[in-house]
């Protein structure tokens, strides 16, 4: 990562919440953002959020698509610097690694199912 790309993460919208459902993009790649622009929208047992740009840039890349539940701290988009590289990549292989998952969480024990059903991804608890 230079020094001029940032990436947003899924942010801890309580104490005791490990994963949020990225529910809308209110930006798209290629939009200019600006501090405290809105971003997108989050949904979790909890709470419903807007949640805001701490950067200012260029939505150069998204990397979970609206409707897909993540686990606190996944990558969620890049932006970049005004000028810096903007790309729209495959959604393939874009959730993070069990071992993220399980350090997102605080170290409770999910992982998520790498395999594709319909062409989805799924969140899928241990039962530990």
């Amino acid at each position: 990562m230079s020094n001029d790309e940032w990436f947003v993460t899924m942010p801890k919208l309580g104490e005791t919440v490990t994963e949020g459902e990225l529910t809308n993009w209110l930006k798209q790649v290629g939009d200019a953002v600006e501090f405290d622009d809105p971003l997108f929208e989050v949904s979790t047992d909890k709470v419903d959020s807007e949640i805001p740009s701490p950067y200012d840039g260029v939505i150069a890349e998204i990397l979970v698509n609206a409707g897909e539940t993540v686990p606190v701290g996944t990558q969620l988009v890049r932006i970049v610097a005004p000028g810096g590289v903007v790309r729209e990549a495959p959604m393939e292989n874009r959730l993070p690694s069990a071992s993220h998952a399980v350090a997102a969480a605080g170290g409770i024990a999910h992982h998520l199912d790498a395999h594709r059903r319909g062409g989805r991804r799924h969140l899928v608890r241990d039962s530990q």
